[in-house]
């Protein structure tokens, strides 16, 4: 676990001092700099003498592959997205309010194309970019069928893939819970620069994601089996021991960073048993709409638990430190949980 922040810190701020980090993480210089050594002989990292000092950075290799291709959604799940009517209707509002007769449009991780479907009553032409090639293939013969002529399917990722012409809007689908596991926000940093036309758009507009005090039940079979989880797919029901509080905001109309390191205060609203915190994500896809609501398909609300469960009263405070990579999936996810 050192190794992984270590390795999270350098790749936030560029390069660091061996003492930079021992501040930043509360660690020993001298610990720190065995982990560094470590992160060398695993060819992560390059210390550079400065001046006297090492300053450490990430190597070429990772920066280049900073992120994976992020999950690849098969055919199999396609249907379910499609049938998960508040997403769909979000951004079906989004489109029609922002997509204009002859525009030009840009679906980045398009699916099997029901977005670039709905720009394509207004759009001139639209691109549909789609990495997995068995739901590629499937895209283009619905397309075919349903006779939308001025969809163009395009295999590519999202981040890399060279188009003819720049869009008058972009539309990314690949929002998730805390925007952690898939590409949204690296991806339409790279859009922004290479795929925008000046005064573009961009669907959705915003993402919100809000942590709360929950008690969950971690019991099965008697045993106890604290795991994080998707409150989703039949999964058990917590009960709020807190309000939702945000502490996390992007705009994808501008360049947003792609690491977040937060710190929340929550507040009891009732005695209880915390046994972990639950995040929801929410999504608008056009600046004057209401937010889109998770659901089970789109943004499922997660559990993060607890060591040990906490006892509270109405009015105790907990604080949760929260640090990931967006992009970088749940399992460079870092949190502390604690009562003040």
């Amino acid at each position: 676990k050192p190794l992984n922040q270590i390795f999270i810190e350098i790749l936030k701020h560029g390069e660091l001092t061996s003492a930079q980090l021992a501040e930043l993480l509360n660690i020993s210089e001298q610990r720190i700099k065995r982990y560094l050594d470590d992160l060398q002989m695993l060819g992560c990292i390059t210390g550079v003498e400065e001046e006297g000092l090492y300053k450490y950075h990430i190597n070429d290799i990772w920066k280049v592959e900073k992120f994976p291709s992020g999950p690849i959604i098969p055919l199999i799940f396609q249907y379910n997205l499609l049938s998960d009517e508040s997403r769909v209707k979000g951004f079906k509002e989004a489109i029609d309010l922002i997509v204009k007769n002859g525009d030009v449009v840009i679906d980045l991780g398009a699916g099997v194309g029901l977005l670039s479907h709905l720009a394509s009553k207004k759009a001139k032409i639209v691109y549909a970019v789609e990495i997995e090639p068995n739901v590629l293939r499937k895209g283009m013969e619905i397309a075919n069928k349903n006779q939308m002529d001025n969809i163009k399917f395009v295999r590519g990722d999202a981040r890399s893939v060279e188009l003819p012409e720049k869009a008058d809007v972009i539309l990314c689908e690949m929002c998730d819970t805390a925007l952690i596991a898939e590409l949204q926000v690296p991806v339409l940093n790279h859009a922004l620069e290479n795929y925008l036309k000046p005064g573009g758009k961009i669907i959705p507009y915003c993402a919100q994601t809000t942590v709360q005090l929950i008690h969950a039940d971690f019991v099965f079979e008697g045993s106890l089996f604290r795991l994080m989880h998707y409150e989703a797919y039949g999964s058990r029901d917590s009960e709020p021991l807190s309000d939702e509080i945000p502490y996390h905001e992007v705009y994808f109309q501008e360049k947003n960073p792609e690491f977040v390191d937060k710190e929340v205060i929550l507040t009891a609203i009732s005695d209880g048993m915390v046994s972990g915190v639950r995040i929801k994500t929410y999504v608008k896809g056009a600046k004057d709409l209401d937010y889109i609501q998770p659901s089970q398909w789109f943004n499922p609300p997660v559990v993060l638990p607890t060591e040990e469960d906490i006892k509270v009263k109405k009015g105790d405070k907990i604080k949760v430190k929260i640090k990931y990579i967006l992009g970088g999936g749940w399992l460079n996810l870092q949190y502390k949980i604690k009562k003040i």
